[in-house]
């Protein structure tokens, strides 16, 4: 028995640490589009560093879901450089498809996704106006985006599991303990840990181009509503901040000293 503890410990971890690296590579490339390779380099590495620092060590369900929303954000950057273009639009499917993987693993991913979606959304009506193939390109999407999760309530729907997967995905967040675990004074510790990643993360919103700072300031705050979605306030629940925190931060190294 403890062997078989032993390696599905060691299963789980070489897992875990194989969507951490993917990530932290993720993080970089959206990095990338605000400084130069070293900075963006920094924001991986940092990403990697604070797992360990907000508890990511024992493969908590955001060190799995950041790599679908981090890959959600670099797809849909992506997608806005081109999005006239049919490679664009694709870039766009794509990261509203991840987002809806990422709710799949957690449901307070939520929040970032539906940022994502209302942001390609406020892109197609700028470009196209609000036509007929506007709003059938952004039901699509958002068919799209709700496909994981339908497709997983459906067969658990199917097979006499309904009560069992809509507890796990929606009622046990709602039931988590408010009044007795401590929450104010362990969002108190929680906030001076992160103060050093959100005073570089604003700094950088000062610095960044004006486009990019209504992209990364809508991250920053659908992330932060999932985060408070769950009043538990737990070290791990701010993992899903890392990710768009760690590659704004570094655009705050270019600023004067």
């Amino acid at each position: 028995m403890g062997r078989f503890r032993s390696s599905t410990s060691g299963t789980y971890q070489i897992a875990a640490m194989l969507f951490a690296a993917a990530s932290a590579l993720v993080v970089y490339a959206i990095a990338r589009r605000l400084v130069a390779h070293g900075p963006a380099l920094a924001g991986g590495a940092i990403y990697l560093l604070s797992l360990c620092l907000f508890h990511g060590q024992g493969g908590q369900s955001p060190v799995f879901y950041n790599l679908f929303m981090a890959s959600a954000a670099a797809a849909l950057l992506a997608g806005w450089s081109q999005f006239d273009t049919r490679r664009g639009q694709r870039l766009v499917a794509a990261a509203m498809l991840l987002a809806g993987v990422a709710i799949t693993i957690k449901t307070t991913a939520l929040f970032s996704s539906l940022y994502f979606g209302l942001f390609a959304t406020m892109l197609q009506l700028s470009a196209r106006g609000p036509t007929r193939a506007s709003w059938l390109r952004v039901t699509s999407w958002a068919l799209i985006g709700a496909a994981p999760t339908a497709a997983f309530a459906l067969w658990y729907t199917a097979h006499g599991y309904w009560e069992e997967y809509w507890g796990a995905m929606v009622l046990s967040n709602l039931r988590k303990p408010v009044e007795d675990n401590g929450g104010l004074e362990r969002l108190w510790v929680l906030s001076l840990m992160l103060l050093p990643l959100l005073a570089a993360g604003l700094l950088a919103l000062l610095r960044i181009a004006r486009p990019m700072r209504v992209f990364f300031a809508g991250w920053l705050l659908a992330a932060l509503v999932g985060f408070f979605s769950v009043p538990a306030y737990y070290l791990h629940y701010v993992l899903p901040l890392l990710v768009p925190l760690c590659a704004l931060a570094p655009a705050s190294l270019a600023l004067p000293r």
